[in-house]
């Protein structure tokens, strides 16, 4: 905050609800836990979307530090995480995968406009 004068937040471009994973999908994906972040929109031309997130993806890991709803989501995504990539686990259709992205700085028009 110091240097910047300002809490920098990492940008994915998505927007996210907590939801539950149903149990055979987190078997398959071999995790232990109950819910994780459902992703609702995915930004065009956003680092989500380029990396080839979609809407309903479920979210269970970033950089497999475990992610059980939107609070952990927001947490993980500092402002360290900003031009650095990160590996974002996903259950997909019910199948995990693996997808690499390189997250942007909210800017601050954008925080803004989503009262953040």
């Amino acid at each position: 905050m110091i240097r910047h004068g300002r809490v920098r937040r990492a940008f994915i471009g998505v927007t996210a609800q907590t939801a539950p994973i149903p149990r055979r999908f987190a078997l398959a994906a071999g995790i232990a836990g109950a819910t994780g972040a459902m992703l609702t929109s995915v930004e065009a031309k956003g680092p989500a979307s380029e990396a080839g997130l979609m809407s309903h993806d479920l979210v269970f890991a970033l950089d497999k530090n475990p992610v059980t709803g939107v609070d952990d989501l927001i947490r993980l995504l500092g402002a360290e995480r900003i031009g650095n990539p990160v590996v974002l686990d996903v259950i997909r259709f019910g199948k995990p995968r693996r997808f690499h992205l390189l997250p942007r700085e909210r800017s601050r028009a954008r925080a803004r406009a989503s009262g953040s």
